[in-house]
């Protein structure tokens, strides 16, 4: 059975990709990131890093780099990098110093790295650049602060067009020619998207050995409707008192999963985010309109039904307070069956991290859009000095397998090993959080297709996902980016009800008969119609000139 379902799972990560957009990360052992490319650092880079991280270096790596560069040190730029990671990062100077040898004598510039952690980066960026703290380049976020639309509409961001045909023609030629029209506003180029999985598919995941346990393995596979779903929920609510049989995180949807889903499976309601997930187009509706999600239909029929699973038990009661994640839920004998979205190399480890063989079945999938391109940037803050340098950077990054995996996974030989097939290990006896430094995150790093793959992964996992997002279905919107800059105070409004309604709705807690009516009322009173007619607005102008 095991075999079966891997198989499974193997086959769907060929023939489909998955969404990041509910939160999920590559892995190694711990929800670790993946990566794949052609060459790692030089012998002689990679022994000179290894005694700098054992902390006997005596400056004659350093020296030799200097000694070997055609350039003058006193002539070298120096940029302030950022970037988030997942895990604390000691071994940081190693790995900087390893980086500057490279970008030294590639660029002469030199690189001092700001790694902040995951859930304080949003806090650490916006002080730095409001206090005029020198930062020359770094990626935007899923959300908040640094997502890139808020720092574009606060005046954040440098214009890259000039930089970019000067110093970034590596970008420009291995970019597809759609992903820098994601991120031109009023028409200036503001950001470089990664170049990584936009893909996206919604799955469900059901713990295997249940589903054998219940004779429930041939019903699961065959589901076709949240009827279906909820036909296998009651069995594991019946007969597994001890698990909740639908995990539901605080800020995680089930049925509005990057989709909205009441009905039949096929009939499932995917959208275009025109602006982050709450004011978005419905292609099969029109594709062309501006609507808030909480005023569809679509949302009031999932919502619904979600609270109609939570009164039934069927759903994770303490989803407001948890700290569970759906795969420690999973993992941890508290749930059976989690919904989740994930590009395609990272779907087998979100599987992965569940500890047990998962069912997986698709629910839906959806086109690439605007949004989904340039949710994640390298960009260069109004508060860099180094413009010039930190392109030249940024370049590297998506030209430079050897950079990309310096700052993805550390120096070879100290924070990771690499295997005759092409992926990489952990160290003998390391782990995440003892390794000393572990990015976990490629998909935020320039170029994800130059990263290597952990020894978890196919060692083709890369090009398999290259050739998905190739020939993947784009969104008819592609190319259109709202400019929020003239209604912060509608947005800021509008995020504050969401924040006091959304959560709850979607996962069950509010009977939406009586709390969804007020909500919307209150949305109605915080400009939620202003910003639709903006965006309405703006991309009447752009399908006009398009």
């Amino acid at each position: 059975m095991k075999r079966k379902i891997m198989a499974l799972i193997m086959a769907l990560c060929l023939v489909t990709g998955l969404l990041a957009g509910c939160g999920n990360s590559e892995s190694a052992a711990d929800n670790a990131t993946d990566g794949k490319t052609t060459q790692a650092q030089d012998t002689k880079d990679s022994n000179a890093s290894d005694t700098r991280a054992g902390g006997a270096d005596d400056g004659s790596a350093a020296a030799d780099s200097a000694d070997d560069a055609d350039m003058d040190d006193e002539d070298a730029s120096e940029i302030v990098v950022a970037y988030p990671t997942t895990y604390a990062t000691p071994d940081v100077a190693a790995v900087e110093e390893a980086i500057n040898t490279l970008t030294m004598a590639e660029i002469n510039v030199e690189v001092k790295l700001m790694p902040f952690e995951l859930g304080q980066y949003n806090d650490q960026i916006n002080l730095m650049i409001s206090s005029g703290e020198k930062l020359d380049a770094m990626v935007s976020f899923f959300f908040g602060s640094t997502e890139f639309t808020s720092m574009a509409s606060q005046n954040q961001l440098e214009p890259l067009d000039e930089l970019l045909e000067e110093y970034g023609q590596g970008i420009v030629e291995t970019l597809p020619e759609v992903y820098l029209q994601t991120t031109n506003i009023n028409g200036k180029t503001l950001g470089i998207p990664v170049y990584k999985d936009n893909v996206a598919t919604i799955y469900l995941a059901m713990r295997t050995d249940i589903l054998d346990k219940y004779n429930l393995t041939e019903q699961a596979e065959n589901i076709k409707s949240v009827d279906d779903i909820e036909a296998v929920l009651q069995v594991v609510k019946e007969n597994e008192p001890a698990l909740t049989p639908m995990f539901c995180a605080k800020d995680q949807g089930v049925l509005t999963c990057g989709c909205y889903l009441s009905g039949n499976i096929s009939d499932v309601i995917t959208y275009d985010p025109l602006y982050q997930e709450q004011i978005v187009a419905f292609p099969e509706l029109d594709a062309k309109k501006a609507v808030s999600v909480f005023h569809s239909d679509a949302y009031a029929d999932a919502v619904t039904k979600m609270h109609d699973w939570y009164e039934k038990g069927y759903v994770f009661k303490d989803s407001a307070t948890t700290e569970l994640t759906s795969t420690t839920a999973i993992s941890s004998d508290v749930a059976f069956a989690m919904v989740f979205a994930a590009e395609n190399a990272t779907m087998m480890s979100t599987v992965q991290d569940c500890g047990y063989d998962m069912t997986v079945i698709p629910l839906a999938y959806q086109r690439v859009t605007s949004q989904k391109i340039s949710q994640l940037d390298w960009v260069i803050p109004v508060t860099s000095t180094e413009p010039e340098a930190a392109m030249k950077f940024m370049n590297l990054l998506y030209t430079n397998a050897e950079l990309v995996n310096l700052l993805n996974y550390g120096v070879e030989g100290v924070h990771y090993v690499k295997n005759d097939n092409g992926t990489i290990s952990l160290p003998e006896g390391k782990d995440a959080s003892s390794v000393g430094y572990y990015g976990n995150l490629s998909f935020f790093i320039g170029n994800q297709y130059l990263s290597y793959v952990w020894d978890t992964y196919d060692p083709d996992t890369r090009a398999q996902s290259k050739e998905i997002n190739d020939n993947a279905q784009y969104s008819d919107l592609i190319g259109f980016t709202f400019d929020s800059s003239a209604y912060a105070n509608e947005i800021s409004a509008v995020t504050n009800v969401v924040a006091e309604y959304h959560n709850a709705l979607v996962t069950g807690i509010s009977d939406p008969e009586k709390v969804l009516p007020e909500f919307r009322d209150k949305l109605d009173a915080s400009g939620m119609k202003t910003l639709v007619d903006g965006i309405q607005e703006q991309l009447d102008a752009w399908v006009a000139n398009k």
